[in-house]
């Protein structure tokens, strides 16, 4: 059989799929995703759950997914059909007037097809098994979305001597693709449940994917779990999940039977994980590549090259659906008795079987205008049947006591909104609060947001490398899963941690601003949040700038020896770190602390969180001796960098920031950007590293920027990046004047989640926000 490359290389454009309970192509895709899709093959013996009576519903979905009517007008398109014989009559069924094939594996099928498409005699060709179907045409022809594209193929037949046939597999393919091991991301195996057969694939690839000759870069493996052969069925499925996950651009899970085969990888650059993770592209043009190696029927080894086409974000912005976002039902009166009317008629048409979709476009209608609004956030009818449950139970007395009602669940009711009148600010919060699994789900509720981050005013070049350690932890093989330790670990390698939190403050406000419609008027950022700030709502002058990670102001000079600190006041390089320089939270009224602290020569008054809350930094023997004059309750922060103090250096400081901002421009869209400098809105954005530094040089004065930018008209504050930890300082500032403090991300709770509750907060106090993007269906 061919191992030659192919030449052109082919999409896949179209997929099927009637697998057991899943019956299309976006059903099957999420529970690869979840983890949960069953093998495509029983044991022999089993009877087979998943070949349907209807054998050509798989083709026919493949063909609509391609773009075929398949109204009776002639197709020029190949059939081939693996193991059903059905060839001719599906070709027959919807007037394709291609050649038709049968063959016994799918090893055969893609021979055929790599055959007619790269000599030119077809360019359409349909392959079918039964259970799924693919569409494959030749680069070129067809326009529109393409799921990926196969790079080459090397099929080799077994032979009783040759026992190197996996990894000669991989390296011809491999070769004809033009790629290296490390440069594949992801590779799927196809299993066959025999031990030996399979034993010998994990050995090959364990020697082409082998440490000497992969370097540093690991590669992901994952396959279904018990597989057992079926003369081909399992082959093609293995394509179509590799495909699926390039297209949806994340790595799945190995769904099961990873200790069985878990000591044949031993030593090789392999990782398995437990939960899909995000991973995508360097750029537009440098997509990920993947590779599916395994043995078809009769011992065939088989190894295909993959690489990213077009990804979901181009075809879709916002999928809210796919993502398993919470439903968002608005529902309005003339008054709280109209309004509980309402909520009544809703459940009662929940009750009758009314979908939630079609109430949220029902109910909706003049949402903004009417003077009582609830907006209800749940996952699922039952859920939301709770929180309609909840409202008509509770919402009386809540407006009775003029106060806010908001569930766990983000359902959200004001008894005195503030309106469309009051201004809107995001909040920016400082450079620790990245955490473990952050935002694991941003792109799959938000595909849009990857088309935007490679834009020239995006984000740098292999950004997403950056995030790569929030996942460490779901390596199936990882030796820390504890996300305190992971987390302690990612804070004490500061620069990731501020990249990784500029990055996603830059991509949330993206989700918000440009792919929701939420309007923003200002924004402010707590510490070296207003290098997020400025990165994510000034017009930059360069593109392409790379946010630099060896340096070594924040690993010695500020973290780690803290040299800046033992320089100034003369400490020897045998004292230990920890004796150098201490961080402690301090529950205490500002006032007093700042007449306190007069007397600690070697104590700064870092930042002011809230009215009781400070924080302070220096010599640990001084800062404790301060926290026992002051007899107020004291924490030791988890990680601890010389920063908001004159300690740091103007000009060290001034470089780092301007390597990651460049010269910075007016904000976008007439934003009002608020600063620590002054505390006052920034006006002139010459020198803006400078004025970064200068705020990182004296005290974090956070309540004082908070009320000046309420004095400013503004009532709504939306904190985005990693953690809500700003969000619960603002409600305490704030505590006696109307305002709403949200947060779209929640520790545990996901980026869906987030916003949900965010926009249910925001569009029952009045805010303009058009909450049709996350009803309307967007599997396209």
């Amino acid at each position: 059989m061919s191992h030659k490359p192919v030449s052109p290389r082919f999409g896949i454009i179209g997929m099927g799929c009637n697998l057991g309970s899943l019956t299309s192509i976006d059903e099957l895709e999420g529970a690869i995703h979840a983890g949960t899709v069953p093998s495509p093959a029983g044991a022999p013996s089993a009877e087979p759950p998943y070949i349907r009576e209807e054998p050509r519903a798989a083709a026919e979905q493949a063909l609509q997914d391609a773009g075929y009517t398949l109204s009776g007008q002639r197709q020029p398109v190949a059939v081939i059909s693996v193991q059903e014989q059905a060839s001719a009559d599906i070709a027959t069924r919807w007037n394709l007037t291609g050649p038709t094939f049968d063959t016994s594996d799918t090893a055969g099928a893609l021979d055929i097809a790599q055959l007619l498409l790269a000599d030119g005699t077809e360019d359409t060709v349909l392959i079918g098994d039964g259970v799924t179907a693919v569409v494959l045409a030749r680069t070129g022809v067809r326009s529109g979305r393409i799921y990926a594209v196969i790079d080459a193929i090397s099929i080799l037949e077994a032979t009783d001597t040759d026992f190197h046939l996996a990894a000669r597999s991989a390296r011809t393919a491999l070769a004809d693709a033009g790629t290296t091991p490390e440069q594949i991301g992801y590779v799927e195996l196809h299993l066959s449940g025999k031990r030996d057969a399979d034993g010998q694939v994990l050995s090959g690839l364990s020697d082409v994917w082998s440490p000497e000759r992969s370097g540093s870069r690991r590669t992901a493996i994952s396959a279904l779990g018990s597989v057992r052969d079926t003369g081909g069925a399992g082959f093609l499925f293995s394509l179509i999940k590799a495909a699926l996950c390039l297209h949806h651009s994340y790595v799945p899970p190995w769904t099961d039977g990873l200790e069985d085969y878990a000591v044949m990888v031993e030593g090789a650059a392999f990782f398995a994980l437990t939960a899909s993770r995000p991973t995508v592209r360097a750029g537009r043009d440098e997509p990920v590549h993947a590779a599916i190696a395994g043995t078809d029927s009769g011992g065939t080894h088989v190894h295909v090259v993959l690489s990213g086409a077009t990804v979901r974000g181009e075809m879709v912005e916002v999928d809210w659906r796919r993502a398993g976002g919470p439903a968002l039902l608005p529902v309005a009166g003339a008054d709280l008795h109209d309004l509980m009317r309402r909520i009544t008629k809703v459940r009662d048409a929940l009750h009758d079987g009314t979908d939630l979709s079609t109430l949220s476009r029902e109910v909706g209608h003049g949402f903004a205008e009417a003077a009582s609004r609830v907006v209800f956030c749940a996952v699922g009818i039952d859920a939301m049947r709770t929180e309609l449950a909840a409202a008509l139970a509770l919402l009386p007395a809540a407006h009775r006591a003029n106060r806010e009602w908001v569930t766990p669940a983000g359902s959200s009711y004001a008894s005195s909104p503030i309106g469309p009148t009051g201004r809107v600010a995001l909040v920016f919060p400082g450079g620790m609060t990245a955490y473990p699994e952050l935002a694991a789900d941003l792109h799959r509720c938000f595909p849009g947001l990857i088309p935007i981050a490679e834009a020239p005013d995006g984000l740098p070049h292999d950004y997403f490398a950056h995030a790569e350690p929030l996942y460490a932890g779901l390596e199936s093989a990882a030796e820390e899963t504890d996300p305190l330790v992971l987390e302690s670990r990612l804070h004490q390698d500061f620069p990731t941690a501020l990249n990784i939190g500029l990055g996603f403050g830059f991509l949330q406000t993206r989700a918000l601003r440009r792919l929701l419609g939420v309007p923003v008027h200002g924004a402010f950022g707590y510490s070296l949040g207003e290098v997020s700030m400025l990165y994510s709502l000034s017009a930059r002058k360069q593109s392409g700038l790379d946010f630099p990670d060896d340096e070594a102001l924040f690993r010695e000079r500020l973290g780690g020896p803290k040299l800046a600190a033992r320089e100034l006041w003369g400490i020897a390089g045998d004292v230990p770190d920890h004796a150098v320089w201490t961080t402690l939270l301090l529950v205490a009224d500002v006032a007093a602390v700042r007449a306190e602290i007069v007397g600690y020569d070697r104590v700064f008054l870092t930042h002011v969180n809230t009215p009781g809350e400070v924080v302070v930094a220096g010599d640990p023997g001084q800062c404790r001796a301060l926290a026992r004059a002051l007899g107020c309750a004291s924490l030791p922060t988890s990680v601890s960098y010389v920063l908001h103090c004159p300690v740091v250096d103007t000009r060290e400081m001034a470089a780092y920031i301007d390597k990651r901002l460049g010269a910075v421009d007016d904000p976008l869209d007439g934003i009002e950007l608020f600063s620590a400098y002054g505390y006052s809105q920034v006006t002139d954005f010459t020198a803006a590293a400078e004025k970064v530094t200068d705020t990182l040089r004296s005290t974090m004065d956070f309540p004082r920027l908070v009320r000046a930018m309420h004095r400013r008209g503004y009532r709504y504050f939306i904190e985005v990046g990693p953690g809500a930890t700003a969000t619960r300082w603002i409600d305490e500032i704030l505590a006696a004047q109307a305002h709403v403090a949200a947060s779209v991300d929640r520790r545990g709770a996901g980026t869906a989640a987030g916003i949900a509750r965010v926009l249910a907060r925001l569009t029952s106090h009045g805010v303009p926000v058009d909450l049709s993007k996350l009803s309307s269906v967007q599997n396209k």
